[in-house]
This record gives C-alpha cells, structure tokens and sequence, in this order.
C-alpha cells in the first residue's frame, strides 16, 4: 500500500511538472527575446510585448514591391559585383553609400536588401522615397520651419537611412534646405549612415541643386562608396 502511495506521488509530480512546462509561454521574440504569444510572421513581438514588430518587420516598413527584394533575387555580374557586394555589407560599414546610375539597373532593388538586411540585424532604420517625402513635407505642416524641424527631429532616431531616387524630387528652395538639413544632421550626428540612390552623378547636384548637398554626399560616403551601377535595364530585359 505504502509503494503504491509512492508511485501515485511521483505521478502526480510528474503530471504537475509537464503542466507547468506546458503553460509557459513558448513564443520568443528574435529580436529583443521577450516571451509572448503575439509575434508577426517574421517572428518579432508586437506593442503589446516591445514593439519589435513596429521597428524591426521590413515587410511593413518598405513598399510592397520591394518586400521581396532579397540577395538571392538579385543577378550578379561583373558590372554590379562590387555594389552588391558594397550593399550586403553596408550595415557594418563605416560610412555611407551612394549609387547612381540608369533607371532600370537594380538601384532600387539593392537599395531595398541593404534595408531588409540592418532590419534583419534589428537595426533602428528607416526607408524613404526622396520625391515623396519632400512632397509630403511641404503639405504636411503649416510652415516650413515647422515641417523641416520635425522632418529632421523624425530621421534622427534612426541609425541607418535608405533614401531611394534622390535627384527625381522638382528642385525648390525648400527641397534644397531639407535635403542640405537631412544630410547635415548625419554629418554631425557622426553615427548615422545614408544609403542613397540616384539616377544622377554629384556633378548633377553641384550645377542643378546646390554645391553644399554634393559636397556633404561625397563627405559621408568616400570616394570609395560613390559608385556608378552600369547594366542593362531589369525593367525591359
């Protein structure tokens, strides 16, 4: 009688074990590991938990065309080796990098796996289109000194900055101003990085623009990380 009572504690031990292993949550969040039954598809809590999912899912933070935009769905060759190669390492360099070239050659496509990239690496970023975001910014706010402040307020919490097509945006005073505040702000901030695309060379931006925005381009990147991407056009091909 005596095992018997034995056995049926271990048991009831052993069930009481499983039970409370099994109410545990089992969901954690890849990138700051808190637990949760609420994570999205790329496995990153929601505001509920910390807000991973706000800051780190590339899936809601680029346009829907370019979700899709990773390194295996880009075609080397020897023309774009060294950009792509430039683009998968950009989260880990030292300074910034700006590619230019025709419409159709894969800026935007390499633009968009450097973004999934430092958000894969949980990497405070943030992807703009530059014609929109002036767009934006000159209907946005009442002033604009108002609209430039917060503009340039909003890009400072970011380490990383993917700004796609600058050059495309009708060049006014005031896009002149913010293009020269968002890329000054970098140069004094020390530690945030751009990724800029264009379809212009900086020469564009001295004659057509403003000196000072060419000049701060040519700052942040090197000579080294000015590159022209030369291929036929993704588009037509």
């Amino acid at each position: 009688m005596a095992l018997e009572k034995v056995r049926k504690s271990q048991l009831l031990e052993t069930l009481q074990n499983i039970k409370t292993l099994d109410s545990k949550p089992t969901d954690v969040c890849k990138c700051c590991g808190r637990t949760g039954s609420i994570l999205d598809e790329l496995g990153l809590c929601s505001a509920e938990i910390g807000n991973c999912s706000i800051r780190f899912n590339y899936k809601k933070l680029l346009p829907r065309a370019y979700v899709d935009k990773k390194s295996h769905s880009f075609t080397i060759n020897t023309k774009n080796r060294l950009a792509f190669d430039k683009t998968m390492a950009f989260a880990n360099l030292d300074r910034s990098l700006y590619i230019w070239g025709p419409t159709g050659h894969g800026k935007t496509h390499l633009l968009s796996m450097g973004f999934i990239e430092a958000m894969n690496k949980y990497i405070p970023s943030k992807y703009l289109n530059v014609p929109k975001l002036l767009l934006i910014d000159r209907f946005e706010y009442e002033t604009r000194e108002e609209s430039e402040l917060r503009t340039v307020q909003e890009l400072m919490r970011y380490k990383l900055l993917f700004l796609d097509d600058m050059g495309a945006e009708t060049v006014t005073g005031r896009t002149r101003e913010l293009l020269y505040l968002i890329l000054n702000n970098a140069i004094e901030n020390g530690s945030q990085r751009l990724f800029i695309t264009s379809n212009k060379p900086l020469s564009y931006f001295v004659e057509h623009v403003d000196d000072r925005i060419a000049s701060r381009i040519a700052g942040l990147c090197g000579k080294d990380n000015v590159l022209k991407l030369v291929d036929q056009d993704r588009r037509l091909a």
